[in-house]
C-alpha cells in the first residue's frame, strides 16, 4: 500500500472542514453511496435478532434489527443522515448524547430499527462488514 502526503492533507482538510465534506459527499448518489459504506464499516453495526413477549395466554415473536452508527461528533452523524435521505433511507433517526462511566465525550447513534430499510441498505449500500 502506498501512501501520499497529498492524500493524507485531503483526508486533513476534510476531517476539520465539514461543509467541504457534506458539499463532496453530496454531490451524487455515488458519492453518498461509497460515503455511508466507509463509514459503516468504521462504526457500524448491525444486529438482526428475534424478540418473544407474551399478552395474556399468548407468545408472539418478532423479527427485530437495530442498524446504527456511532460516534462522537453529532454533525458528521448529520451529514451521514443527509447521505442516507439522499439514497432514499427515511427511517433513520438520531439518538443521545450517552455518557457511559468510562467517557469524557459523549457519544451519538443514528439508528433505525425497520427490517425493510435494514434489508434495502445492505441491498443498496452493500457494505464489507456486517457484525
Amino acid at each position: 500500500m502506498t501512501f501520499s502526503l497529498d492524500f493524507c492533507k485531503w483526508v486533513v482538510r476534510y476531517r476539520r472542514d465539514l461543509e467541504a465534506l457534506r458539499s463532496l459527499v453530496l454531490r451524487s448518489k455515488d458519492y453518498a453511496r461509497e460515503f455511508v459504506r466507509g463509514f459503516f464499516d468504521a462504526e457500524g453495526h448491525l444486529k438482526f435478532y428475534t424478540y418473544t413477549r407474551r399478552r395474556g395466554s399468548r407468545t408472539y415473536t418478532e423479527r427485530r434489527v437495530k442498524l446504527k452508527f456511532v460516534n462522537t461528533n453529532r454533525r458528521l452523524l448529520e451529514i451521514v443522515l443527509e447521505c442516507l435521505q439522499l439514497l432514499g433511507f427515511q427511517r433513520f433517526h438520531m439518538e443521545g448524547p450517552y455518557m457511559d462511566a468510562y467517557r469524557v465525550t459523549p457519544k451519538y447513534e443514528l439508528c433505525t430499527f425497520s427490517v425493510k430499510e435494514a434489508r434495502r441498505f445492505l441491498e443498496v449500500v452493500k457494505p464489507l462488514k456486517v457484525s
